[in-house]
C-alpha cells in the first residue's frame, strides 16, 4: 500500500512544519498562560542548526478510535536533500531532483525539485523556519510521562486543512518531539511516535540520489 500523500507531509508537521492551507480554525483557549512560542522557537533553533538528521517513526492511524493501522518509516535529511522510506515506497530528493520509487510496481517517477513546493514540507529542517506563518499555537500543560518531563502544545492551522489541530508532545530536556497527533475533521486521528531521532549522522555522498543504473528492471517515468 502506497502511503497517502498527506502522510508524506506530516513528518514535518510533527516538527511544526508547513503545509499549504486556507480558513480560520476554531478559537484557541490555552489552558494556562501561553508560552508555546518560546518553546517552539527553542526547538526551531535546535533544528535549524543541524547539518543532518535521521528520524525513525511509527504512524498509527484510526477512525473514531477503531480500525487502527500502523506504518513504520525512516526520514533522513541534509540541507534541502531528504530520503523518506516507508513500506513499498521510497522518496529521494537531492535538492534538484525528486525520485518516487515503488519497488513492488518496479517503477520510479522523476520530477524536478521545486523550491517552496509541498514536497519541501517532507523535510522538517527546511519547513520549520516558517511554522508561525501557518499555525497559531497554545501551551496546554507540562507533565511527566514515564519519568520524563514533557510539554504539550496544540497547533491550529490559520487556513483550511483536512485537520483542525495538531497536538505536539515535546521532551523538555532535549527539545525533541516524542509524538504528534493530527486530529482530522472527519474524526480520524494520525499519531506519529518518534522511535529514534539521530542528530547530525554521517551520510555518504550520493545517498539522496536514486541511481537508475542500479535498477535496470525498473520502469522510469520522467516528468521533468
Amino acid at each position: 500500500m502506497v502511503i497517502m500523500k498527506k502522510h508524506l507531509f506530516v513528518c514535518l508537521l510533527l516538527f511544526a512544519g508547513t503545509c499549504a492551507m486556507a480558513q480560520q480554525p476554531r478559537p484557541v483557549r490555552p489552558a494556562i498562560a501561553d508560552s508555546s512560542q518560546t518553546i517552539l522557537k527553542k526547538m526551531q533553533q535546535k533544528w535549524i542548526g543541524l547539518q543532518s538528521s535521521k528520524i525513525s517513526f511509527t504512524l498509527q492511524s484510526s477512525q473514531d478510535g477503531a480500525n487502527s493501522t500502523t506504518i513504520k518509516g525512516t526520514l533522513w535529511t541534509q540541507g534541502k536533500s531528504y530520503k523518506l522510506e516507508i513500506p513499498q515506497q521510497t522518496i529521494y530528493c537531492n535538492g534538484q531532483t525528486v525520485w518516487n520509487y515503488l519497488p513492488e510496481n518496479k517503477e520510479v517517477s522523476i520530477s524536478p525539485y521545486e523550491e517552496g513546493s509541498q514536497d519541501v514540507s517532507i523535510n522538517p529542517i527546511q519547513a520549520i523556519a516558517a511554522y508561525d506563518k501557518y499555525y497559531r499555537s497554545a501551551f496546554i500543560r507540562e507533565t511527566a510521562e514515564k519519568g520524563i518531563i514533557v510539554q504539550i502544545i496544540d497547533l491550529y492551522p490559520k487556513q483550511v486543512q483536512s485537520f483542525y489541530k495538531i497536538r505536539l508532545v515535546i521532551r523538555k530536556d532535549k527539545m525533541l518531539p516524542l509524538r504528534a497527533v493530527i486530529h482530522e475533521k472527519n474524526g480520524a486521528t494520525d499519531t506519529y511516535y518518534f522511535d529514534n531521532i539521530l542528530l547530525n549522522p554521517t551520510i555518504k555522498s550520493g545517498f539522496f540520489t536514486f541511481r537508475t543504473e542500479d535498477h535496470p528492471d525498473v520502469e522510469v517515468i520522467d516528468m521533468r
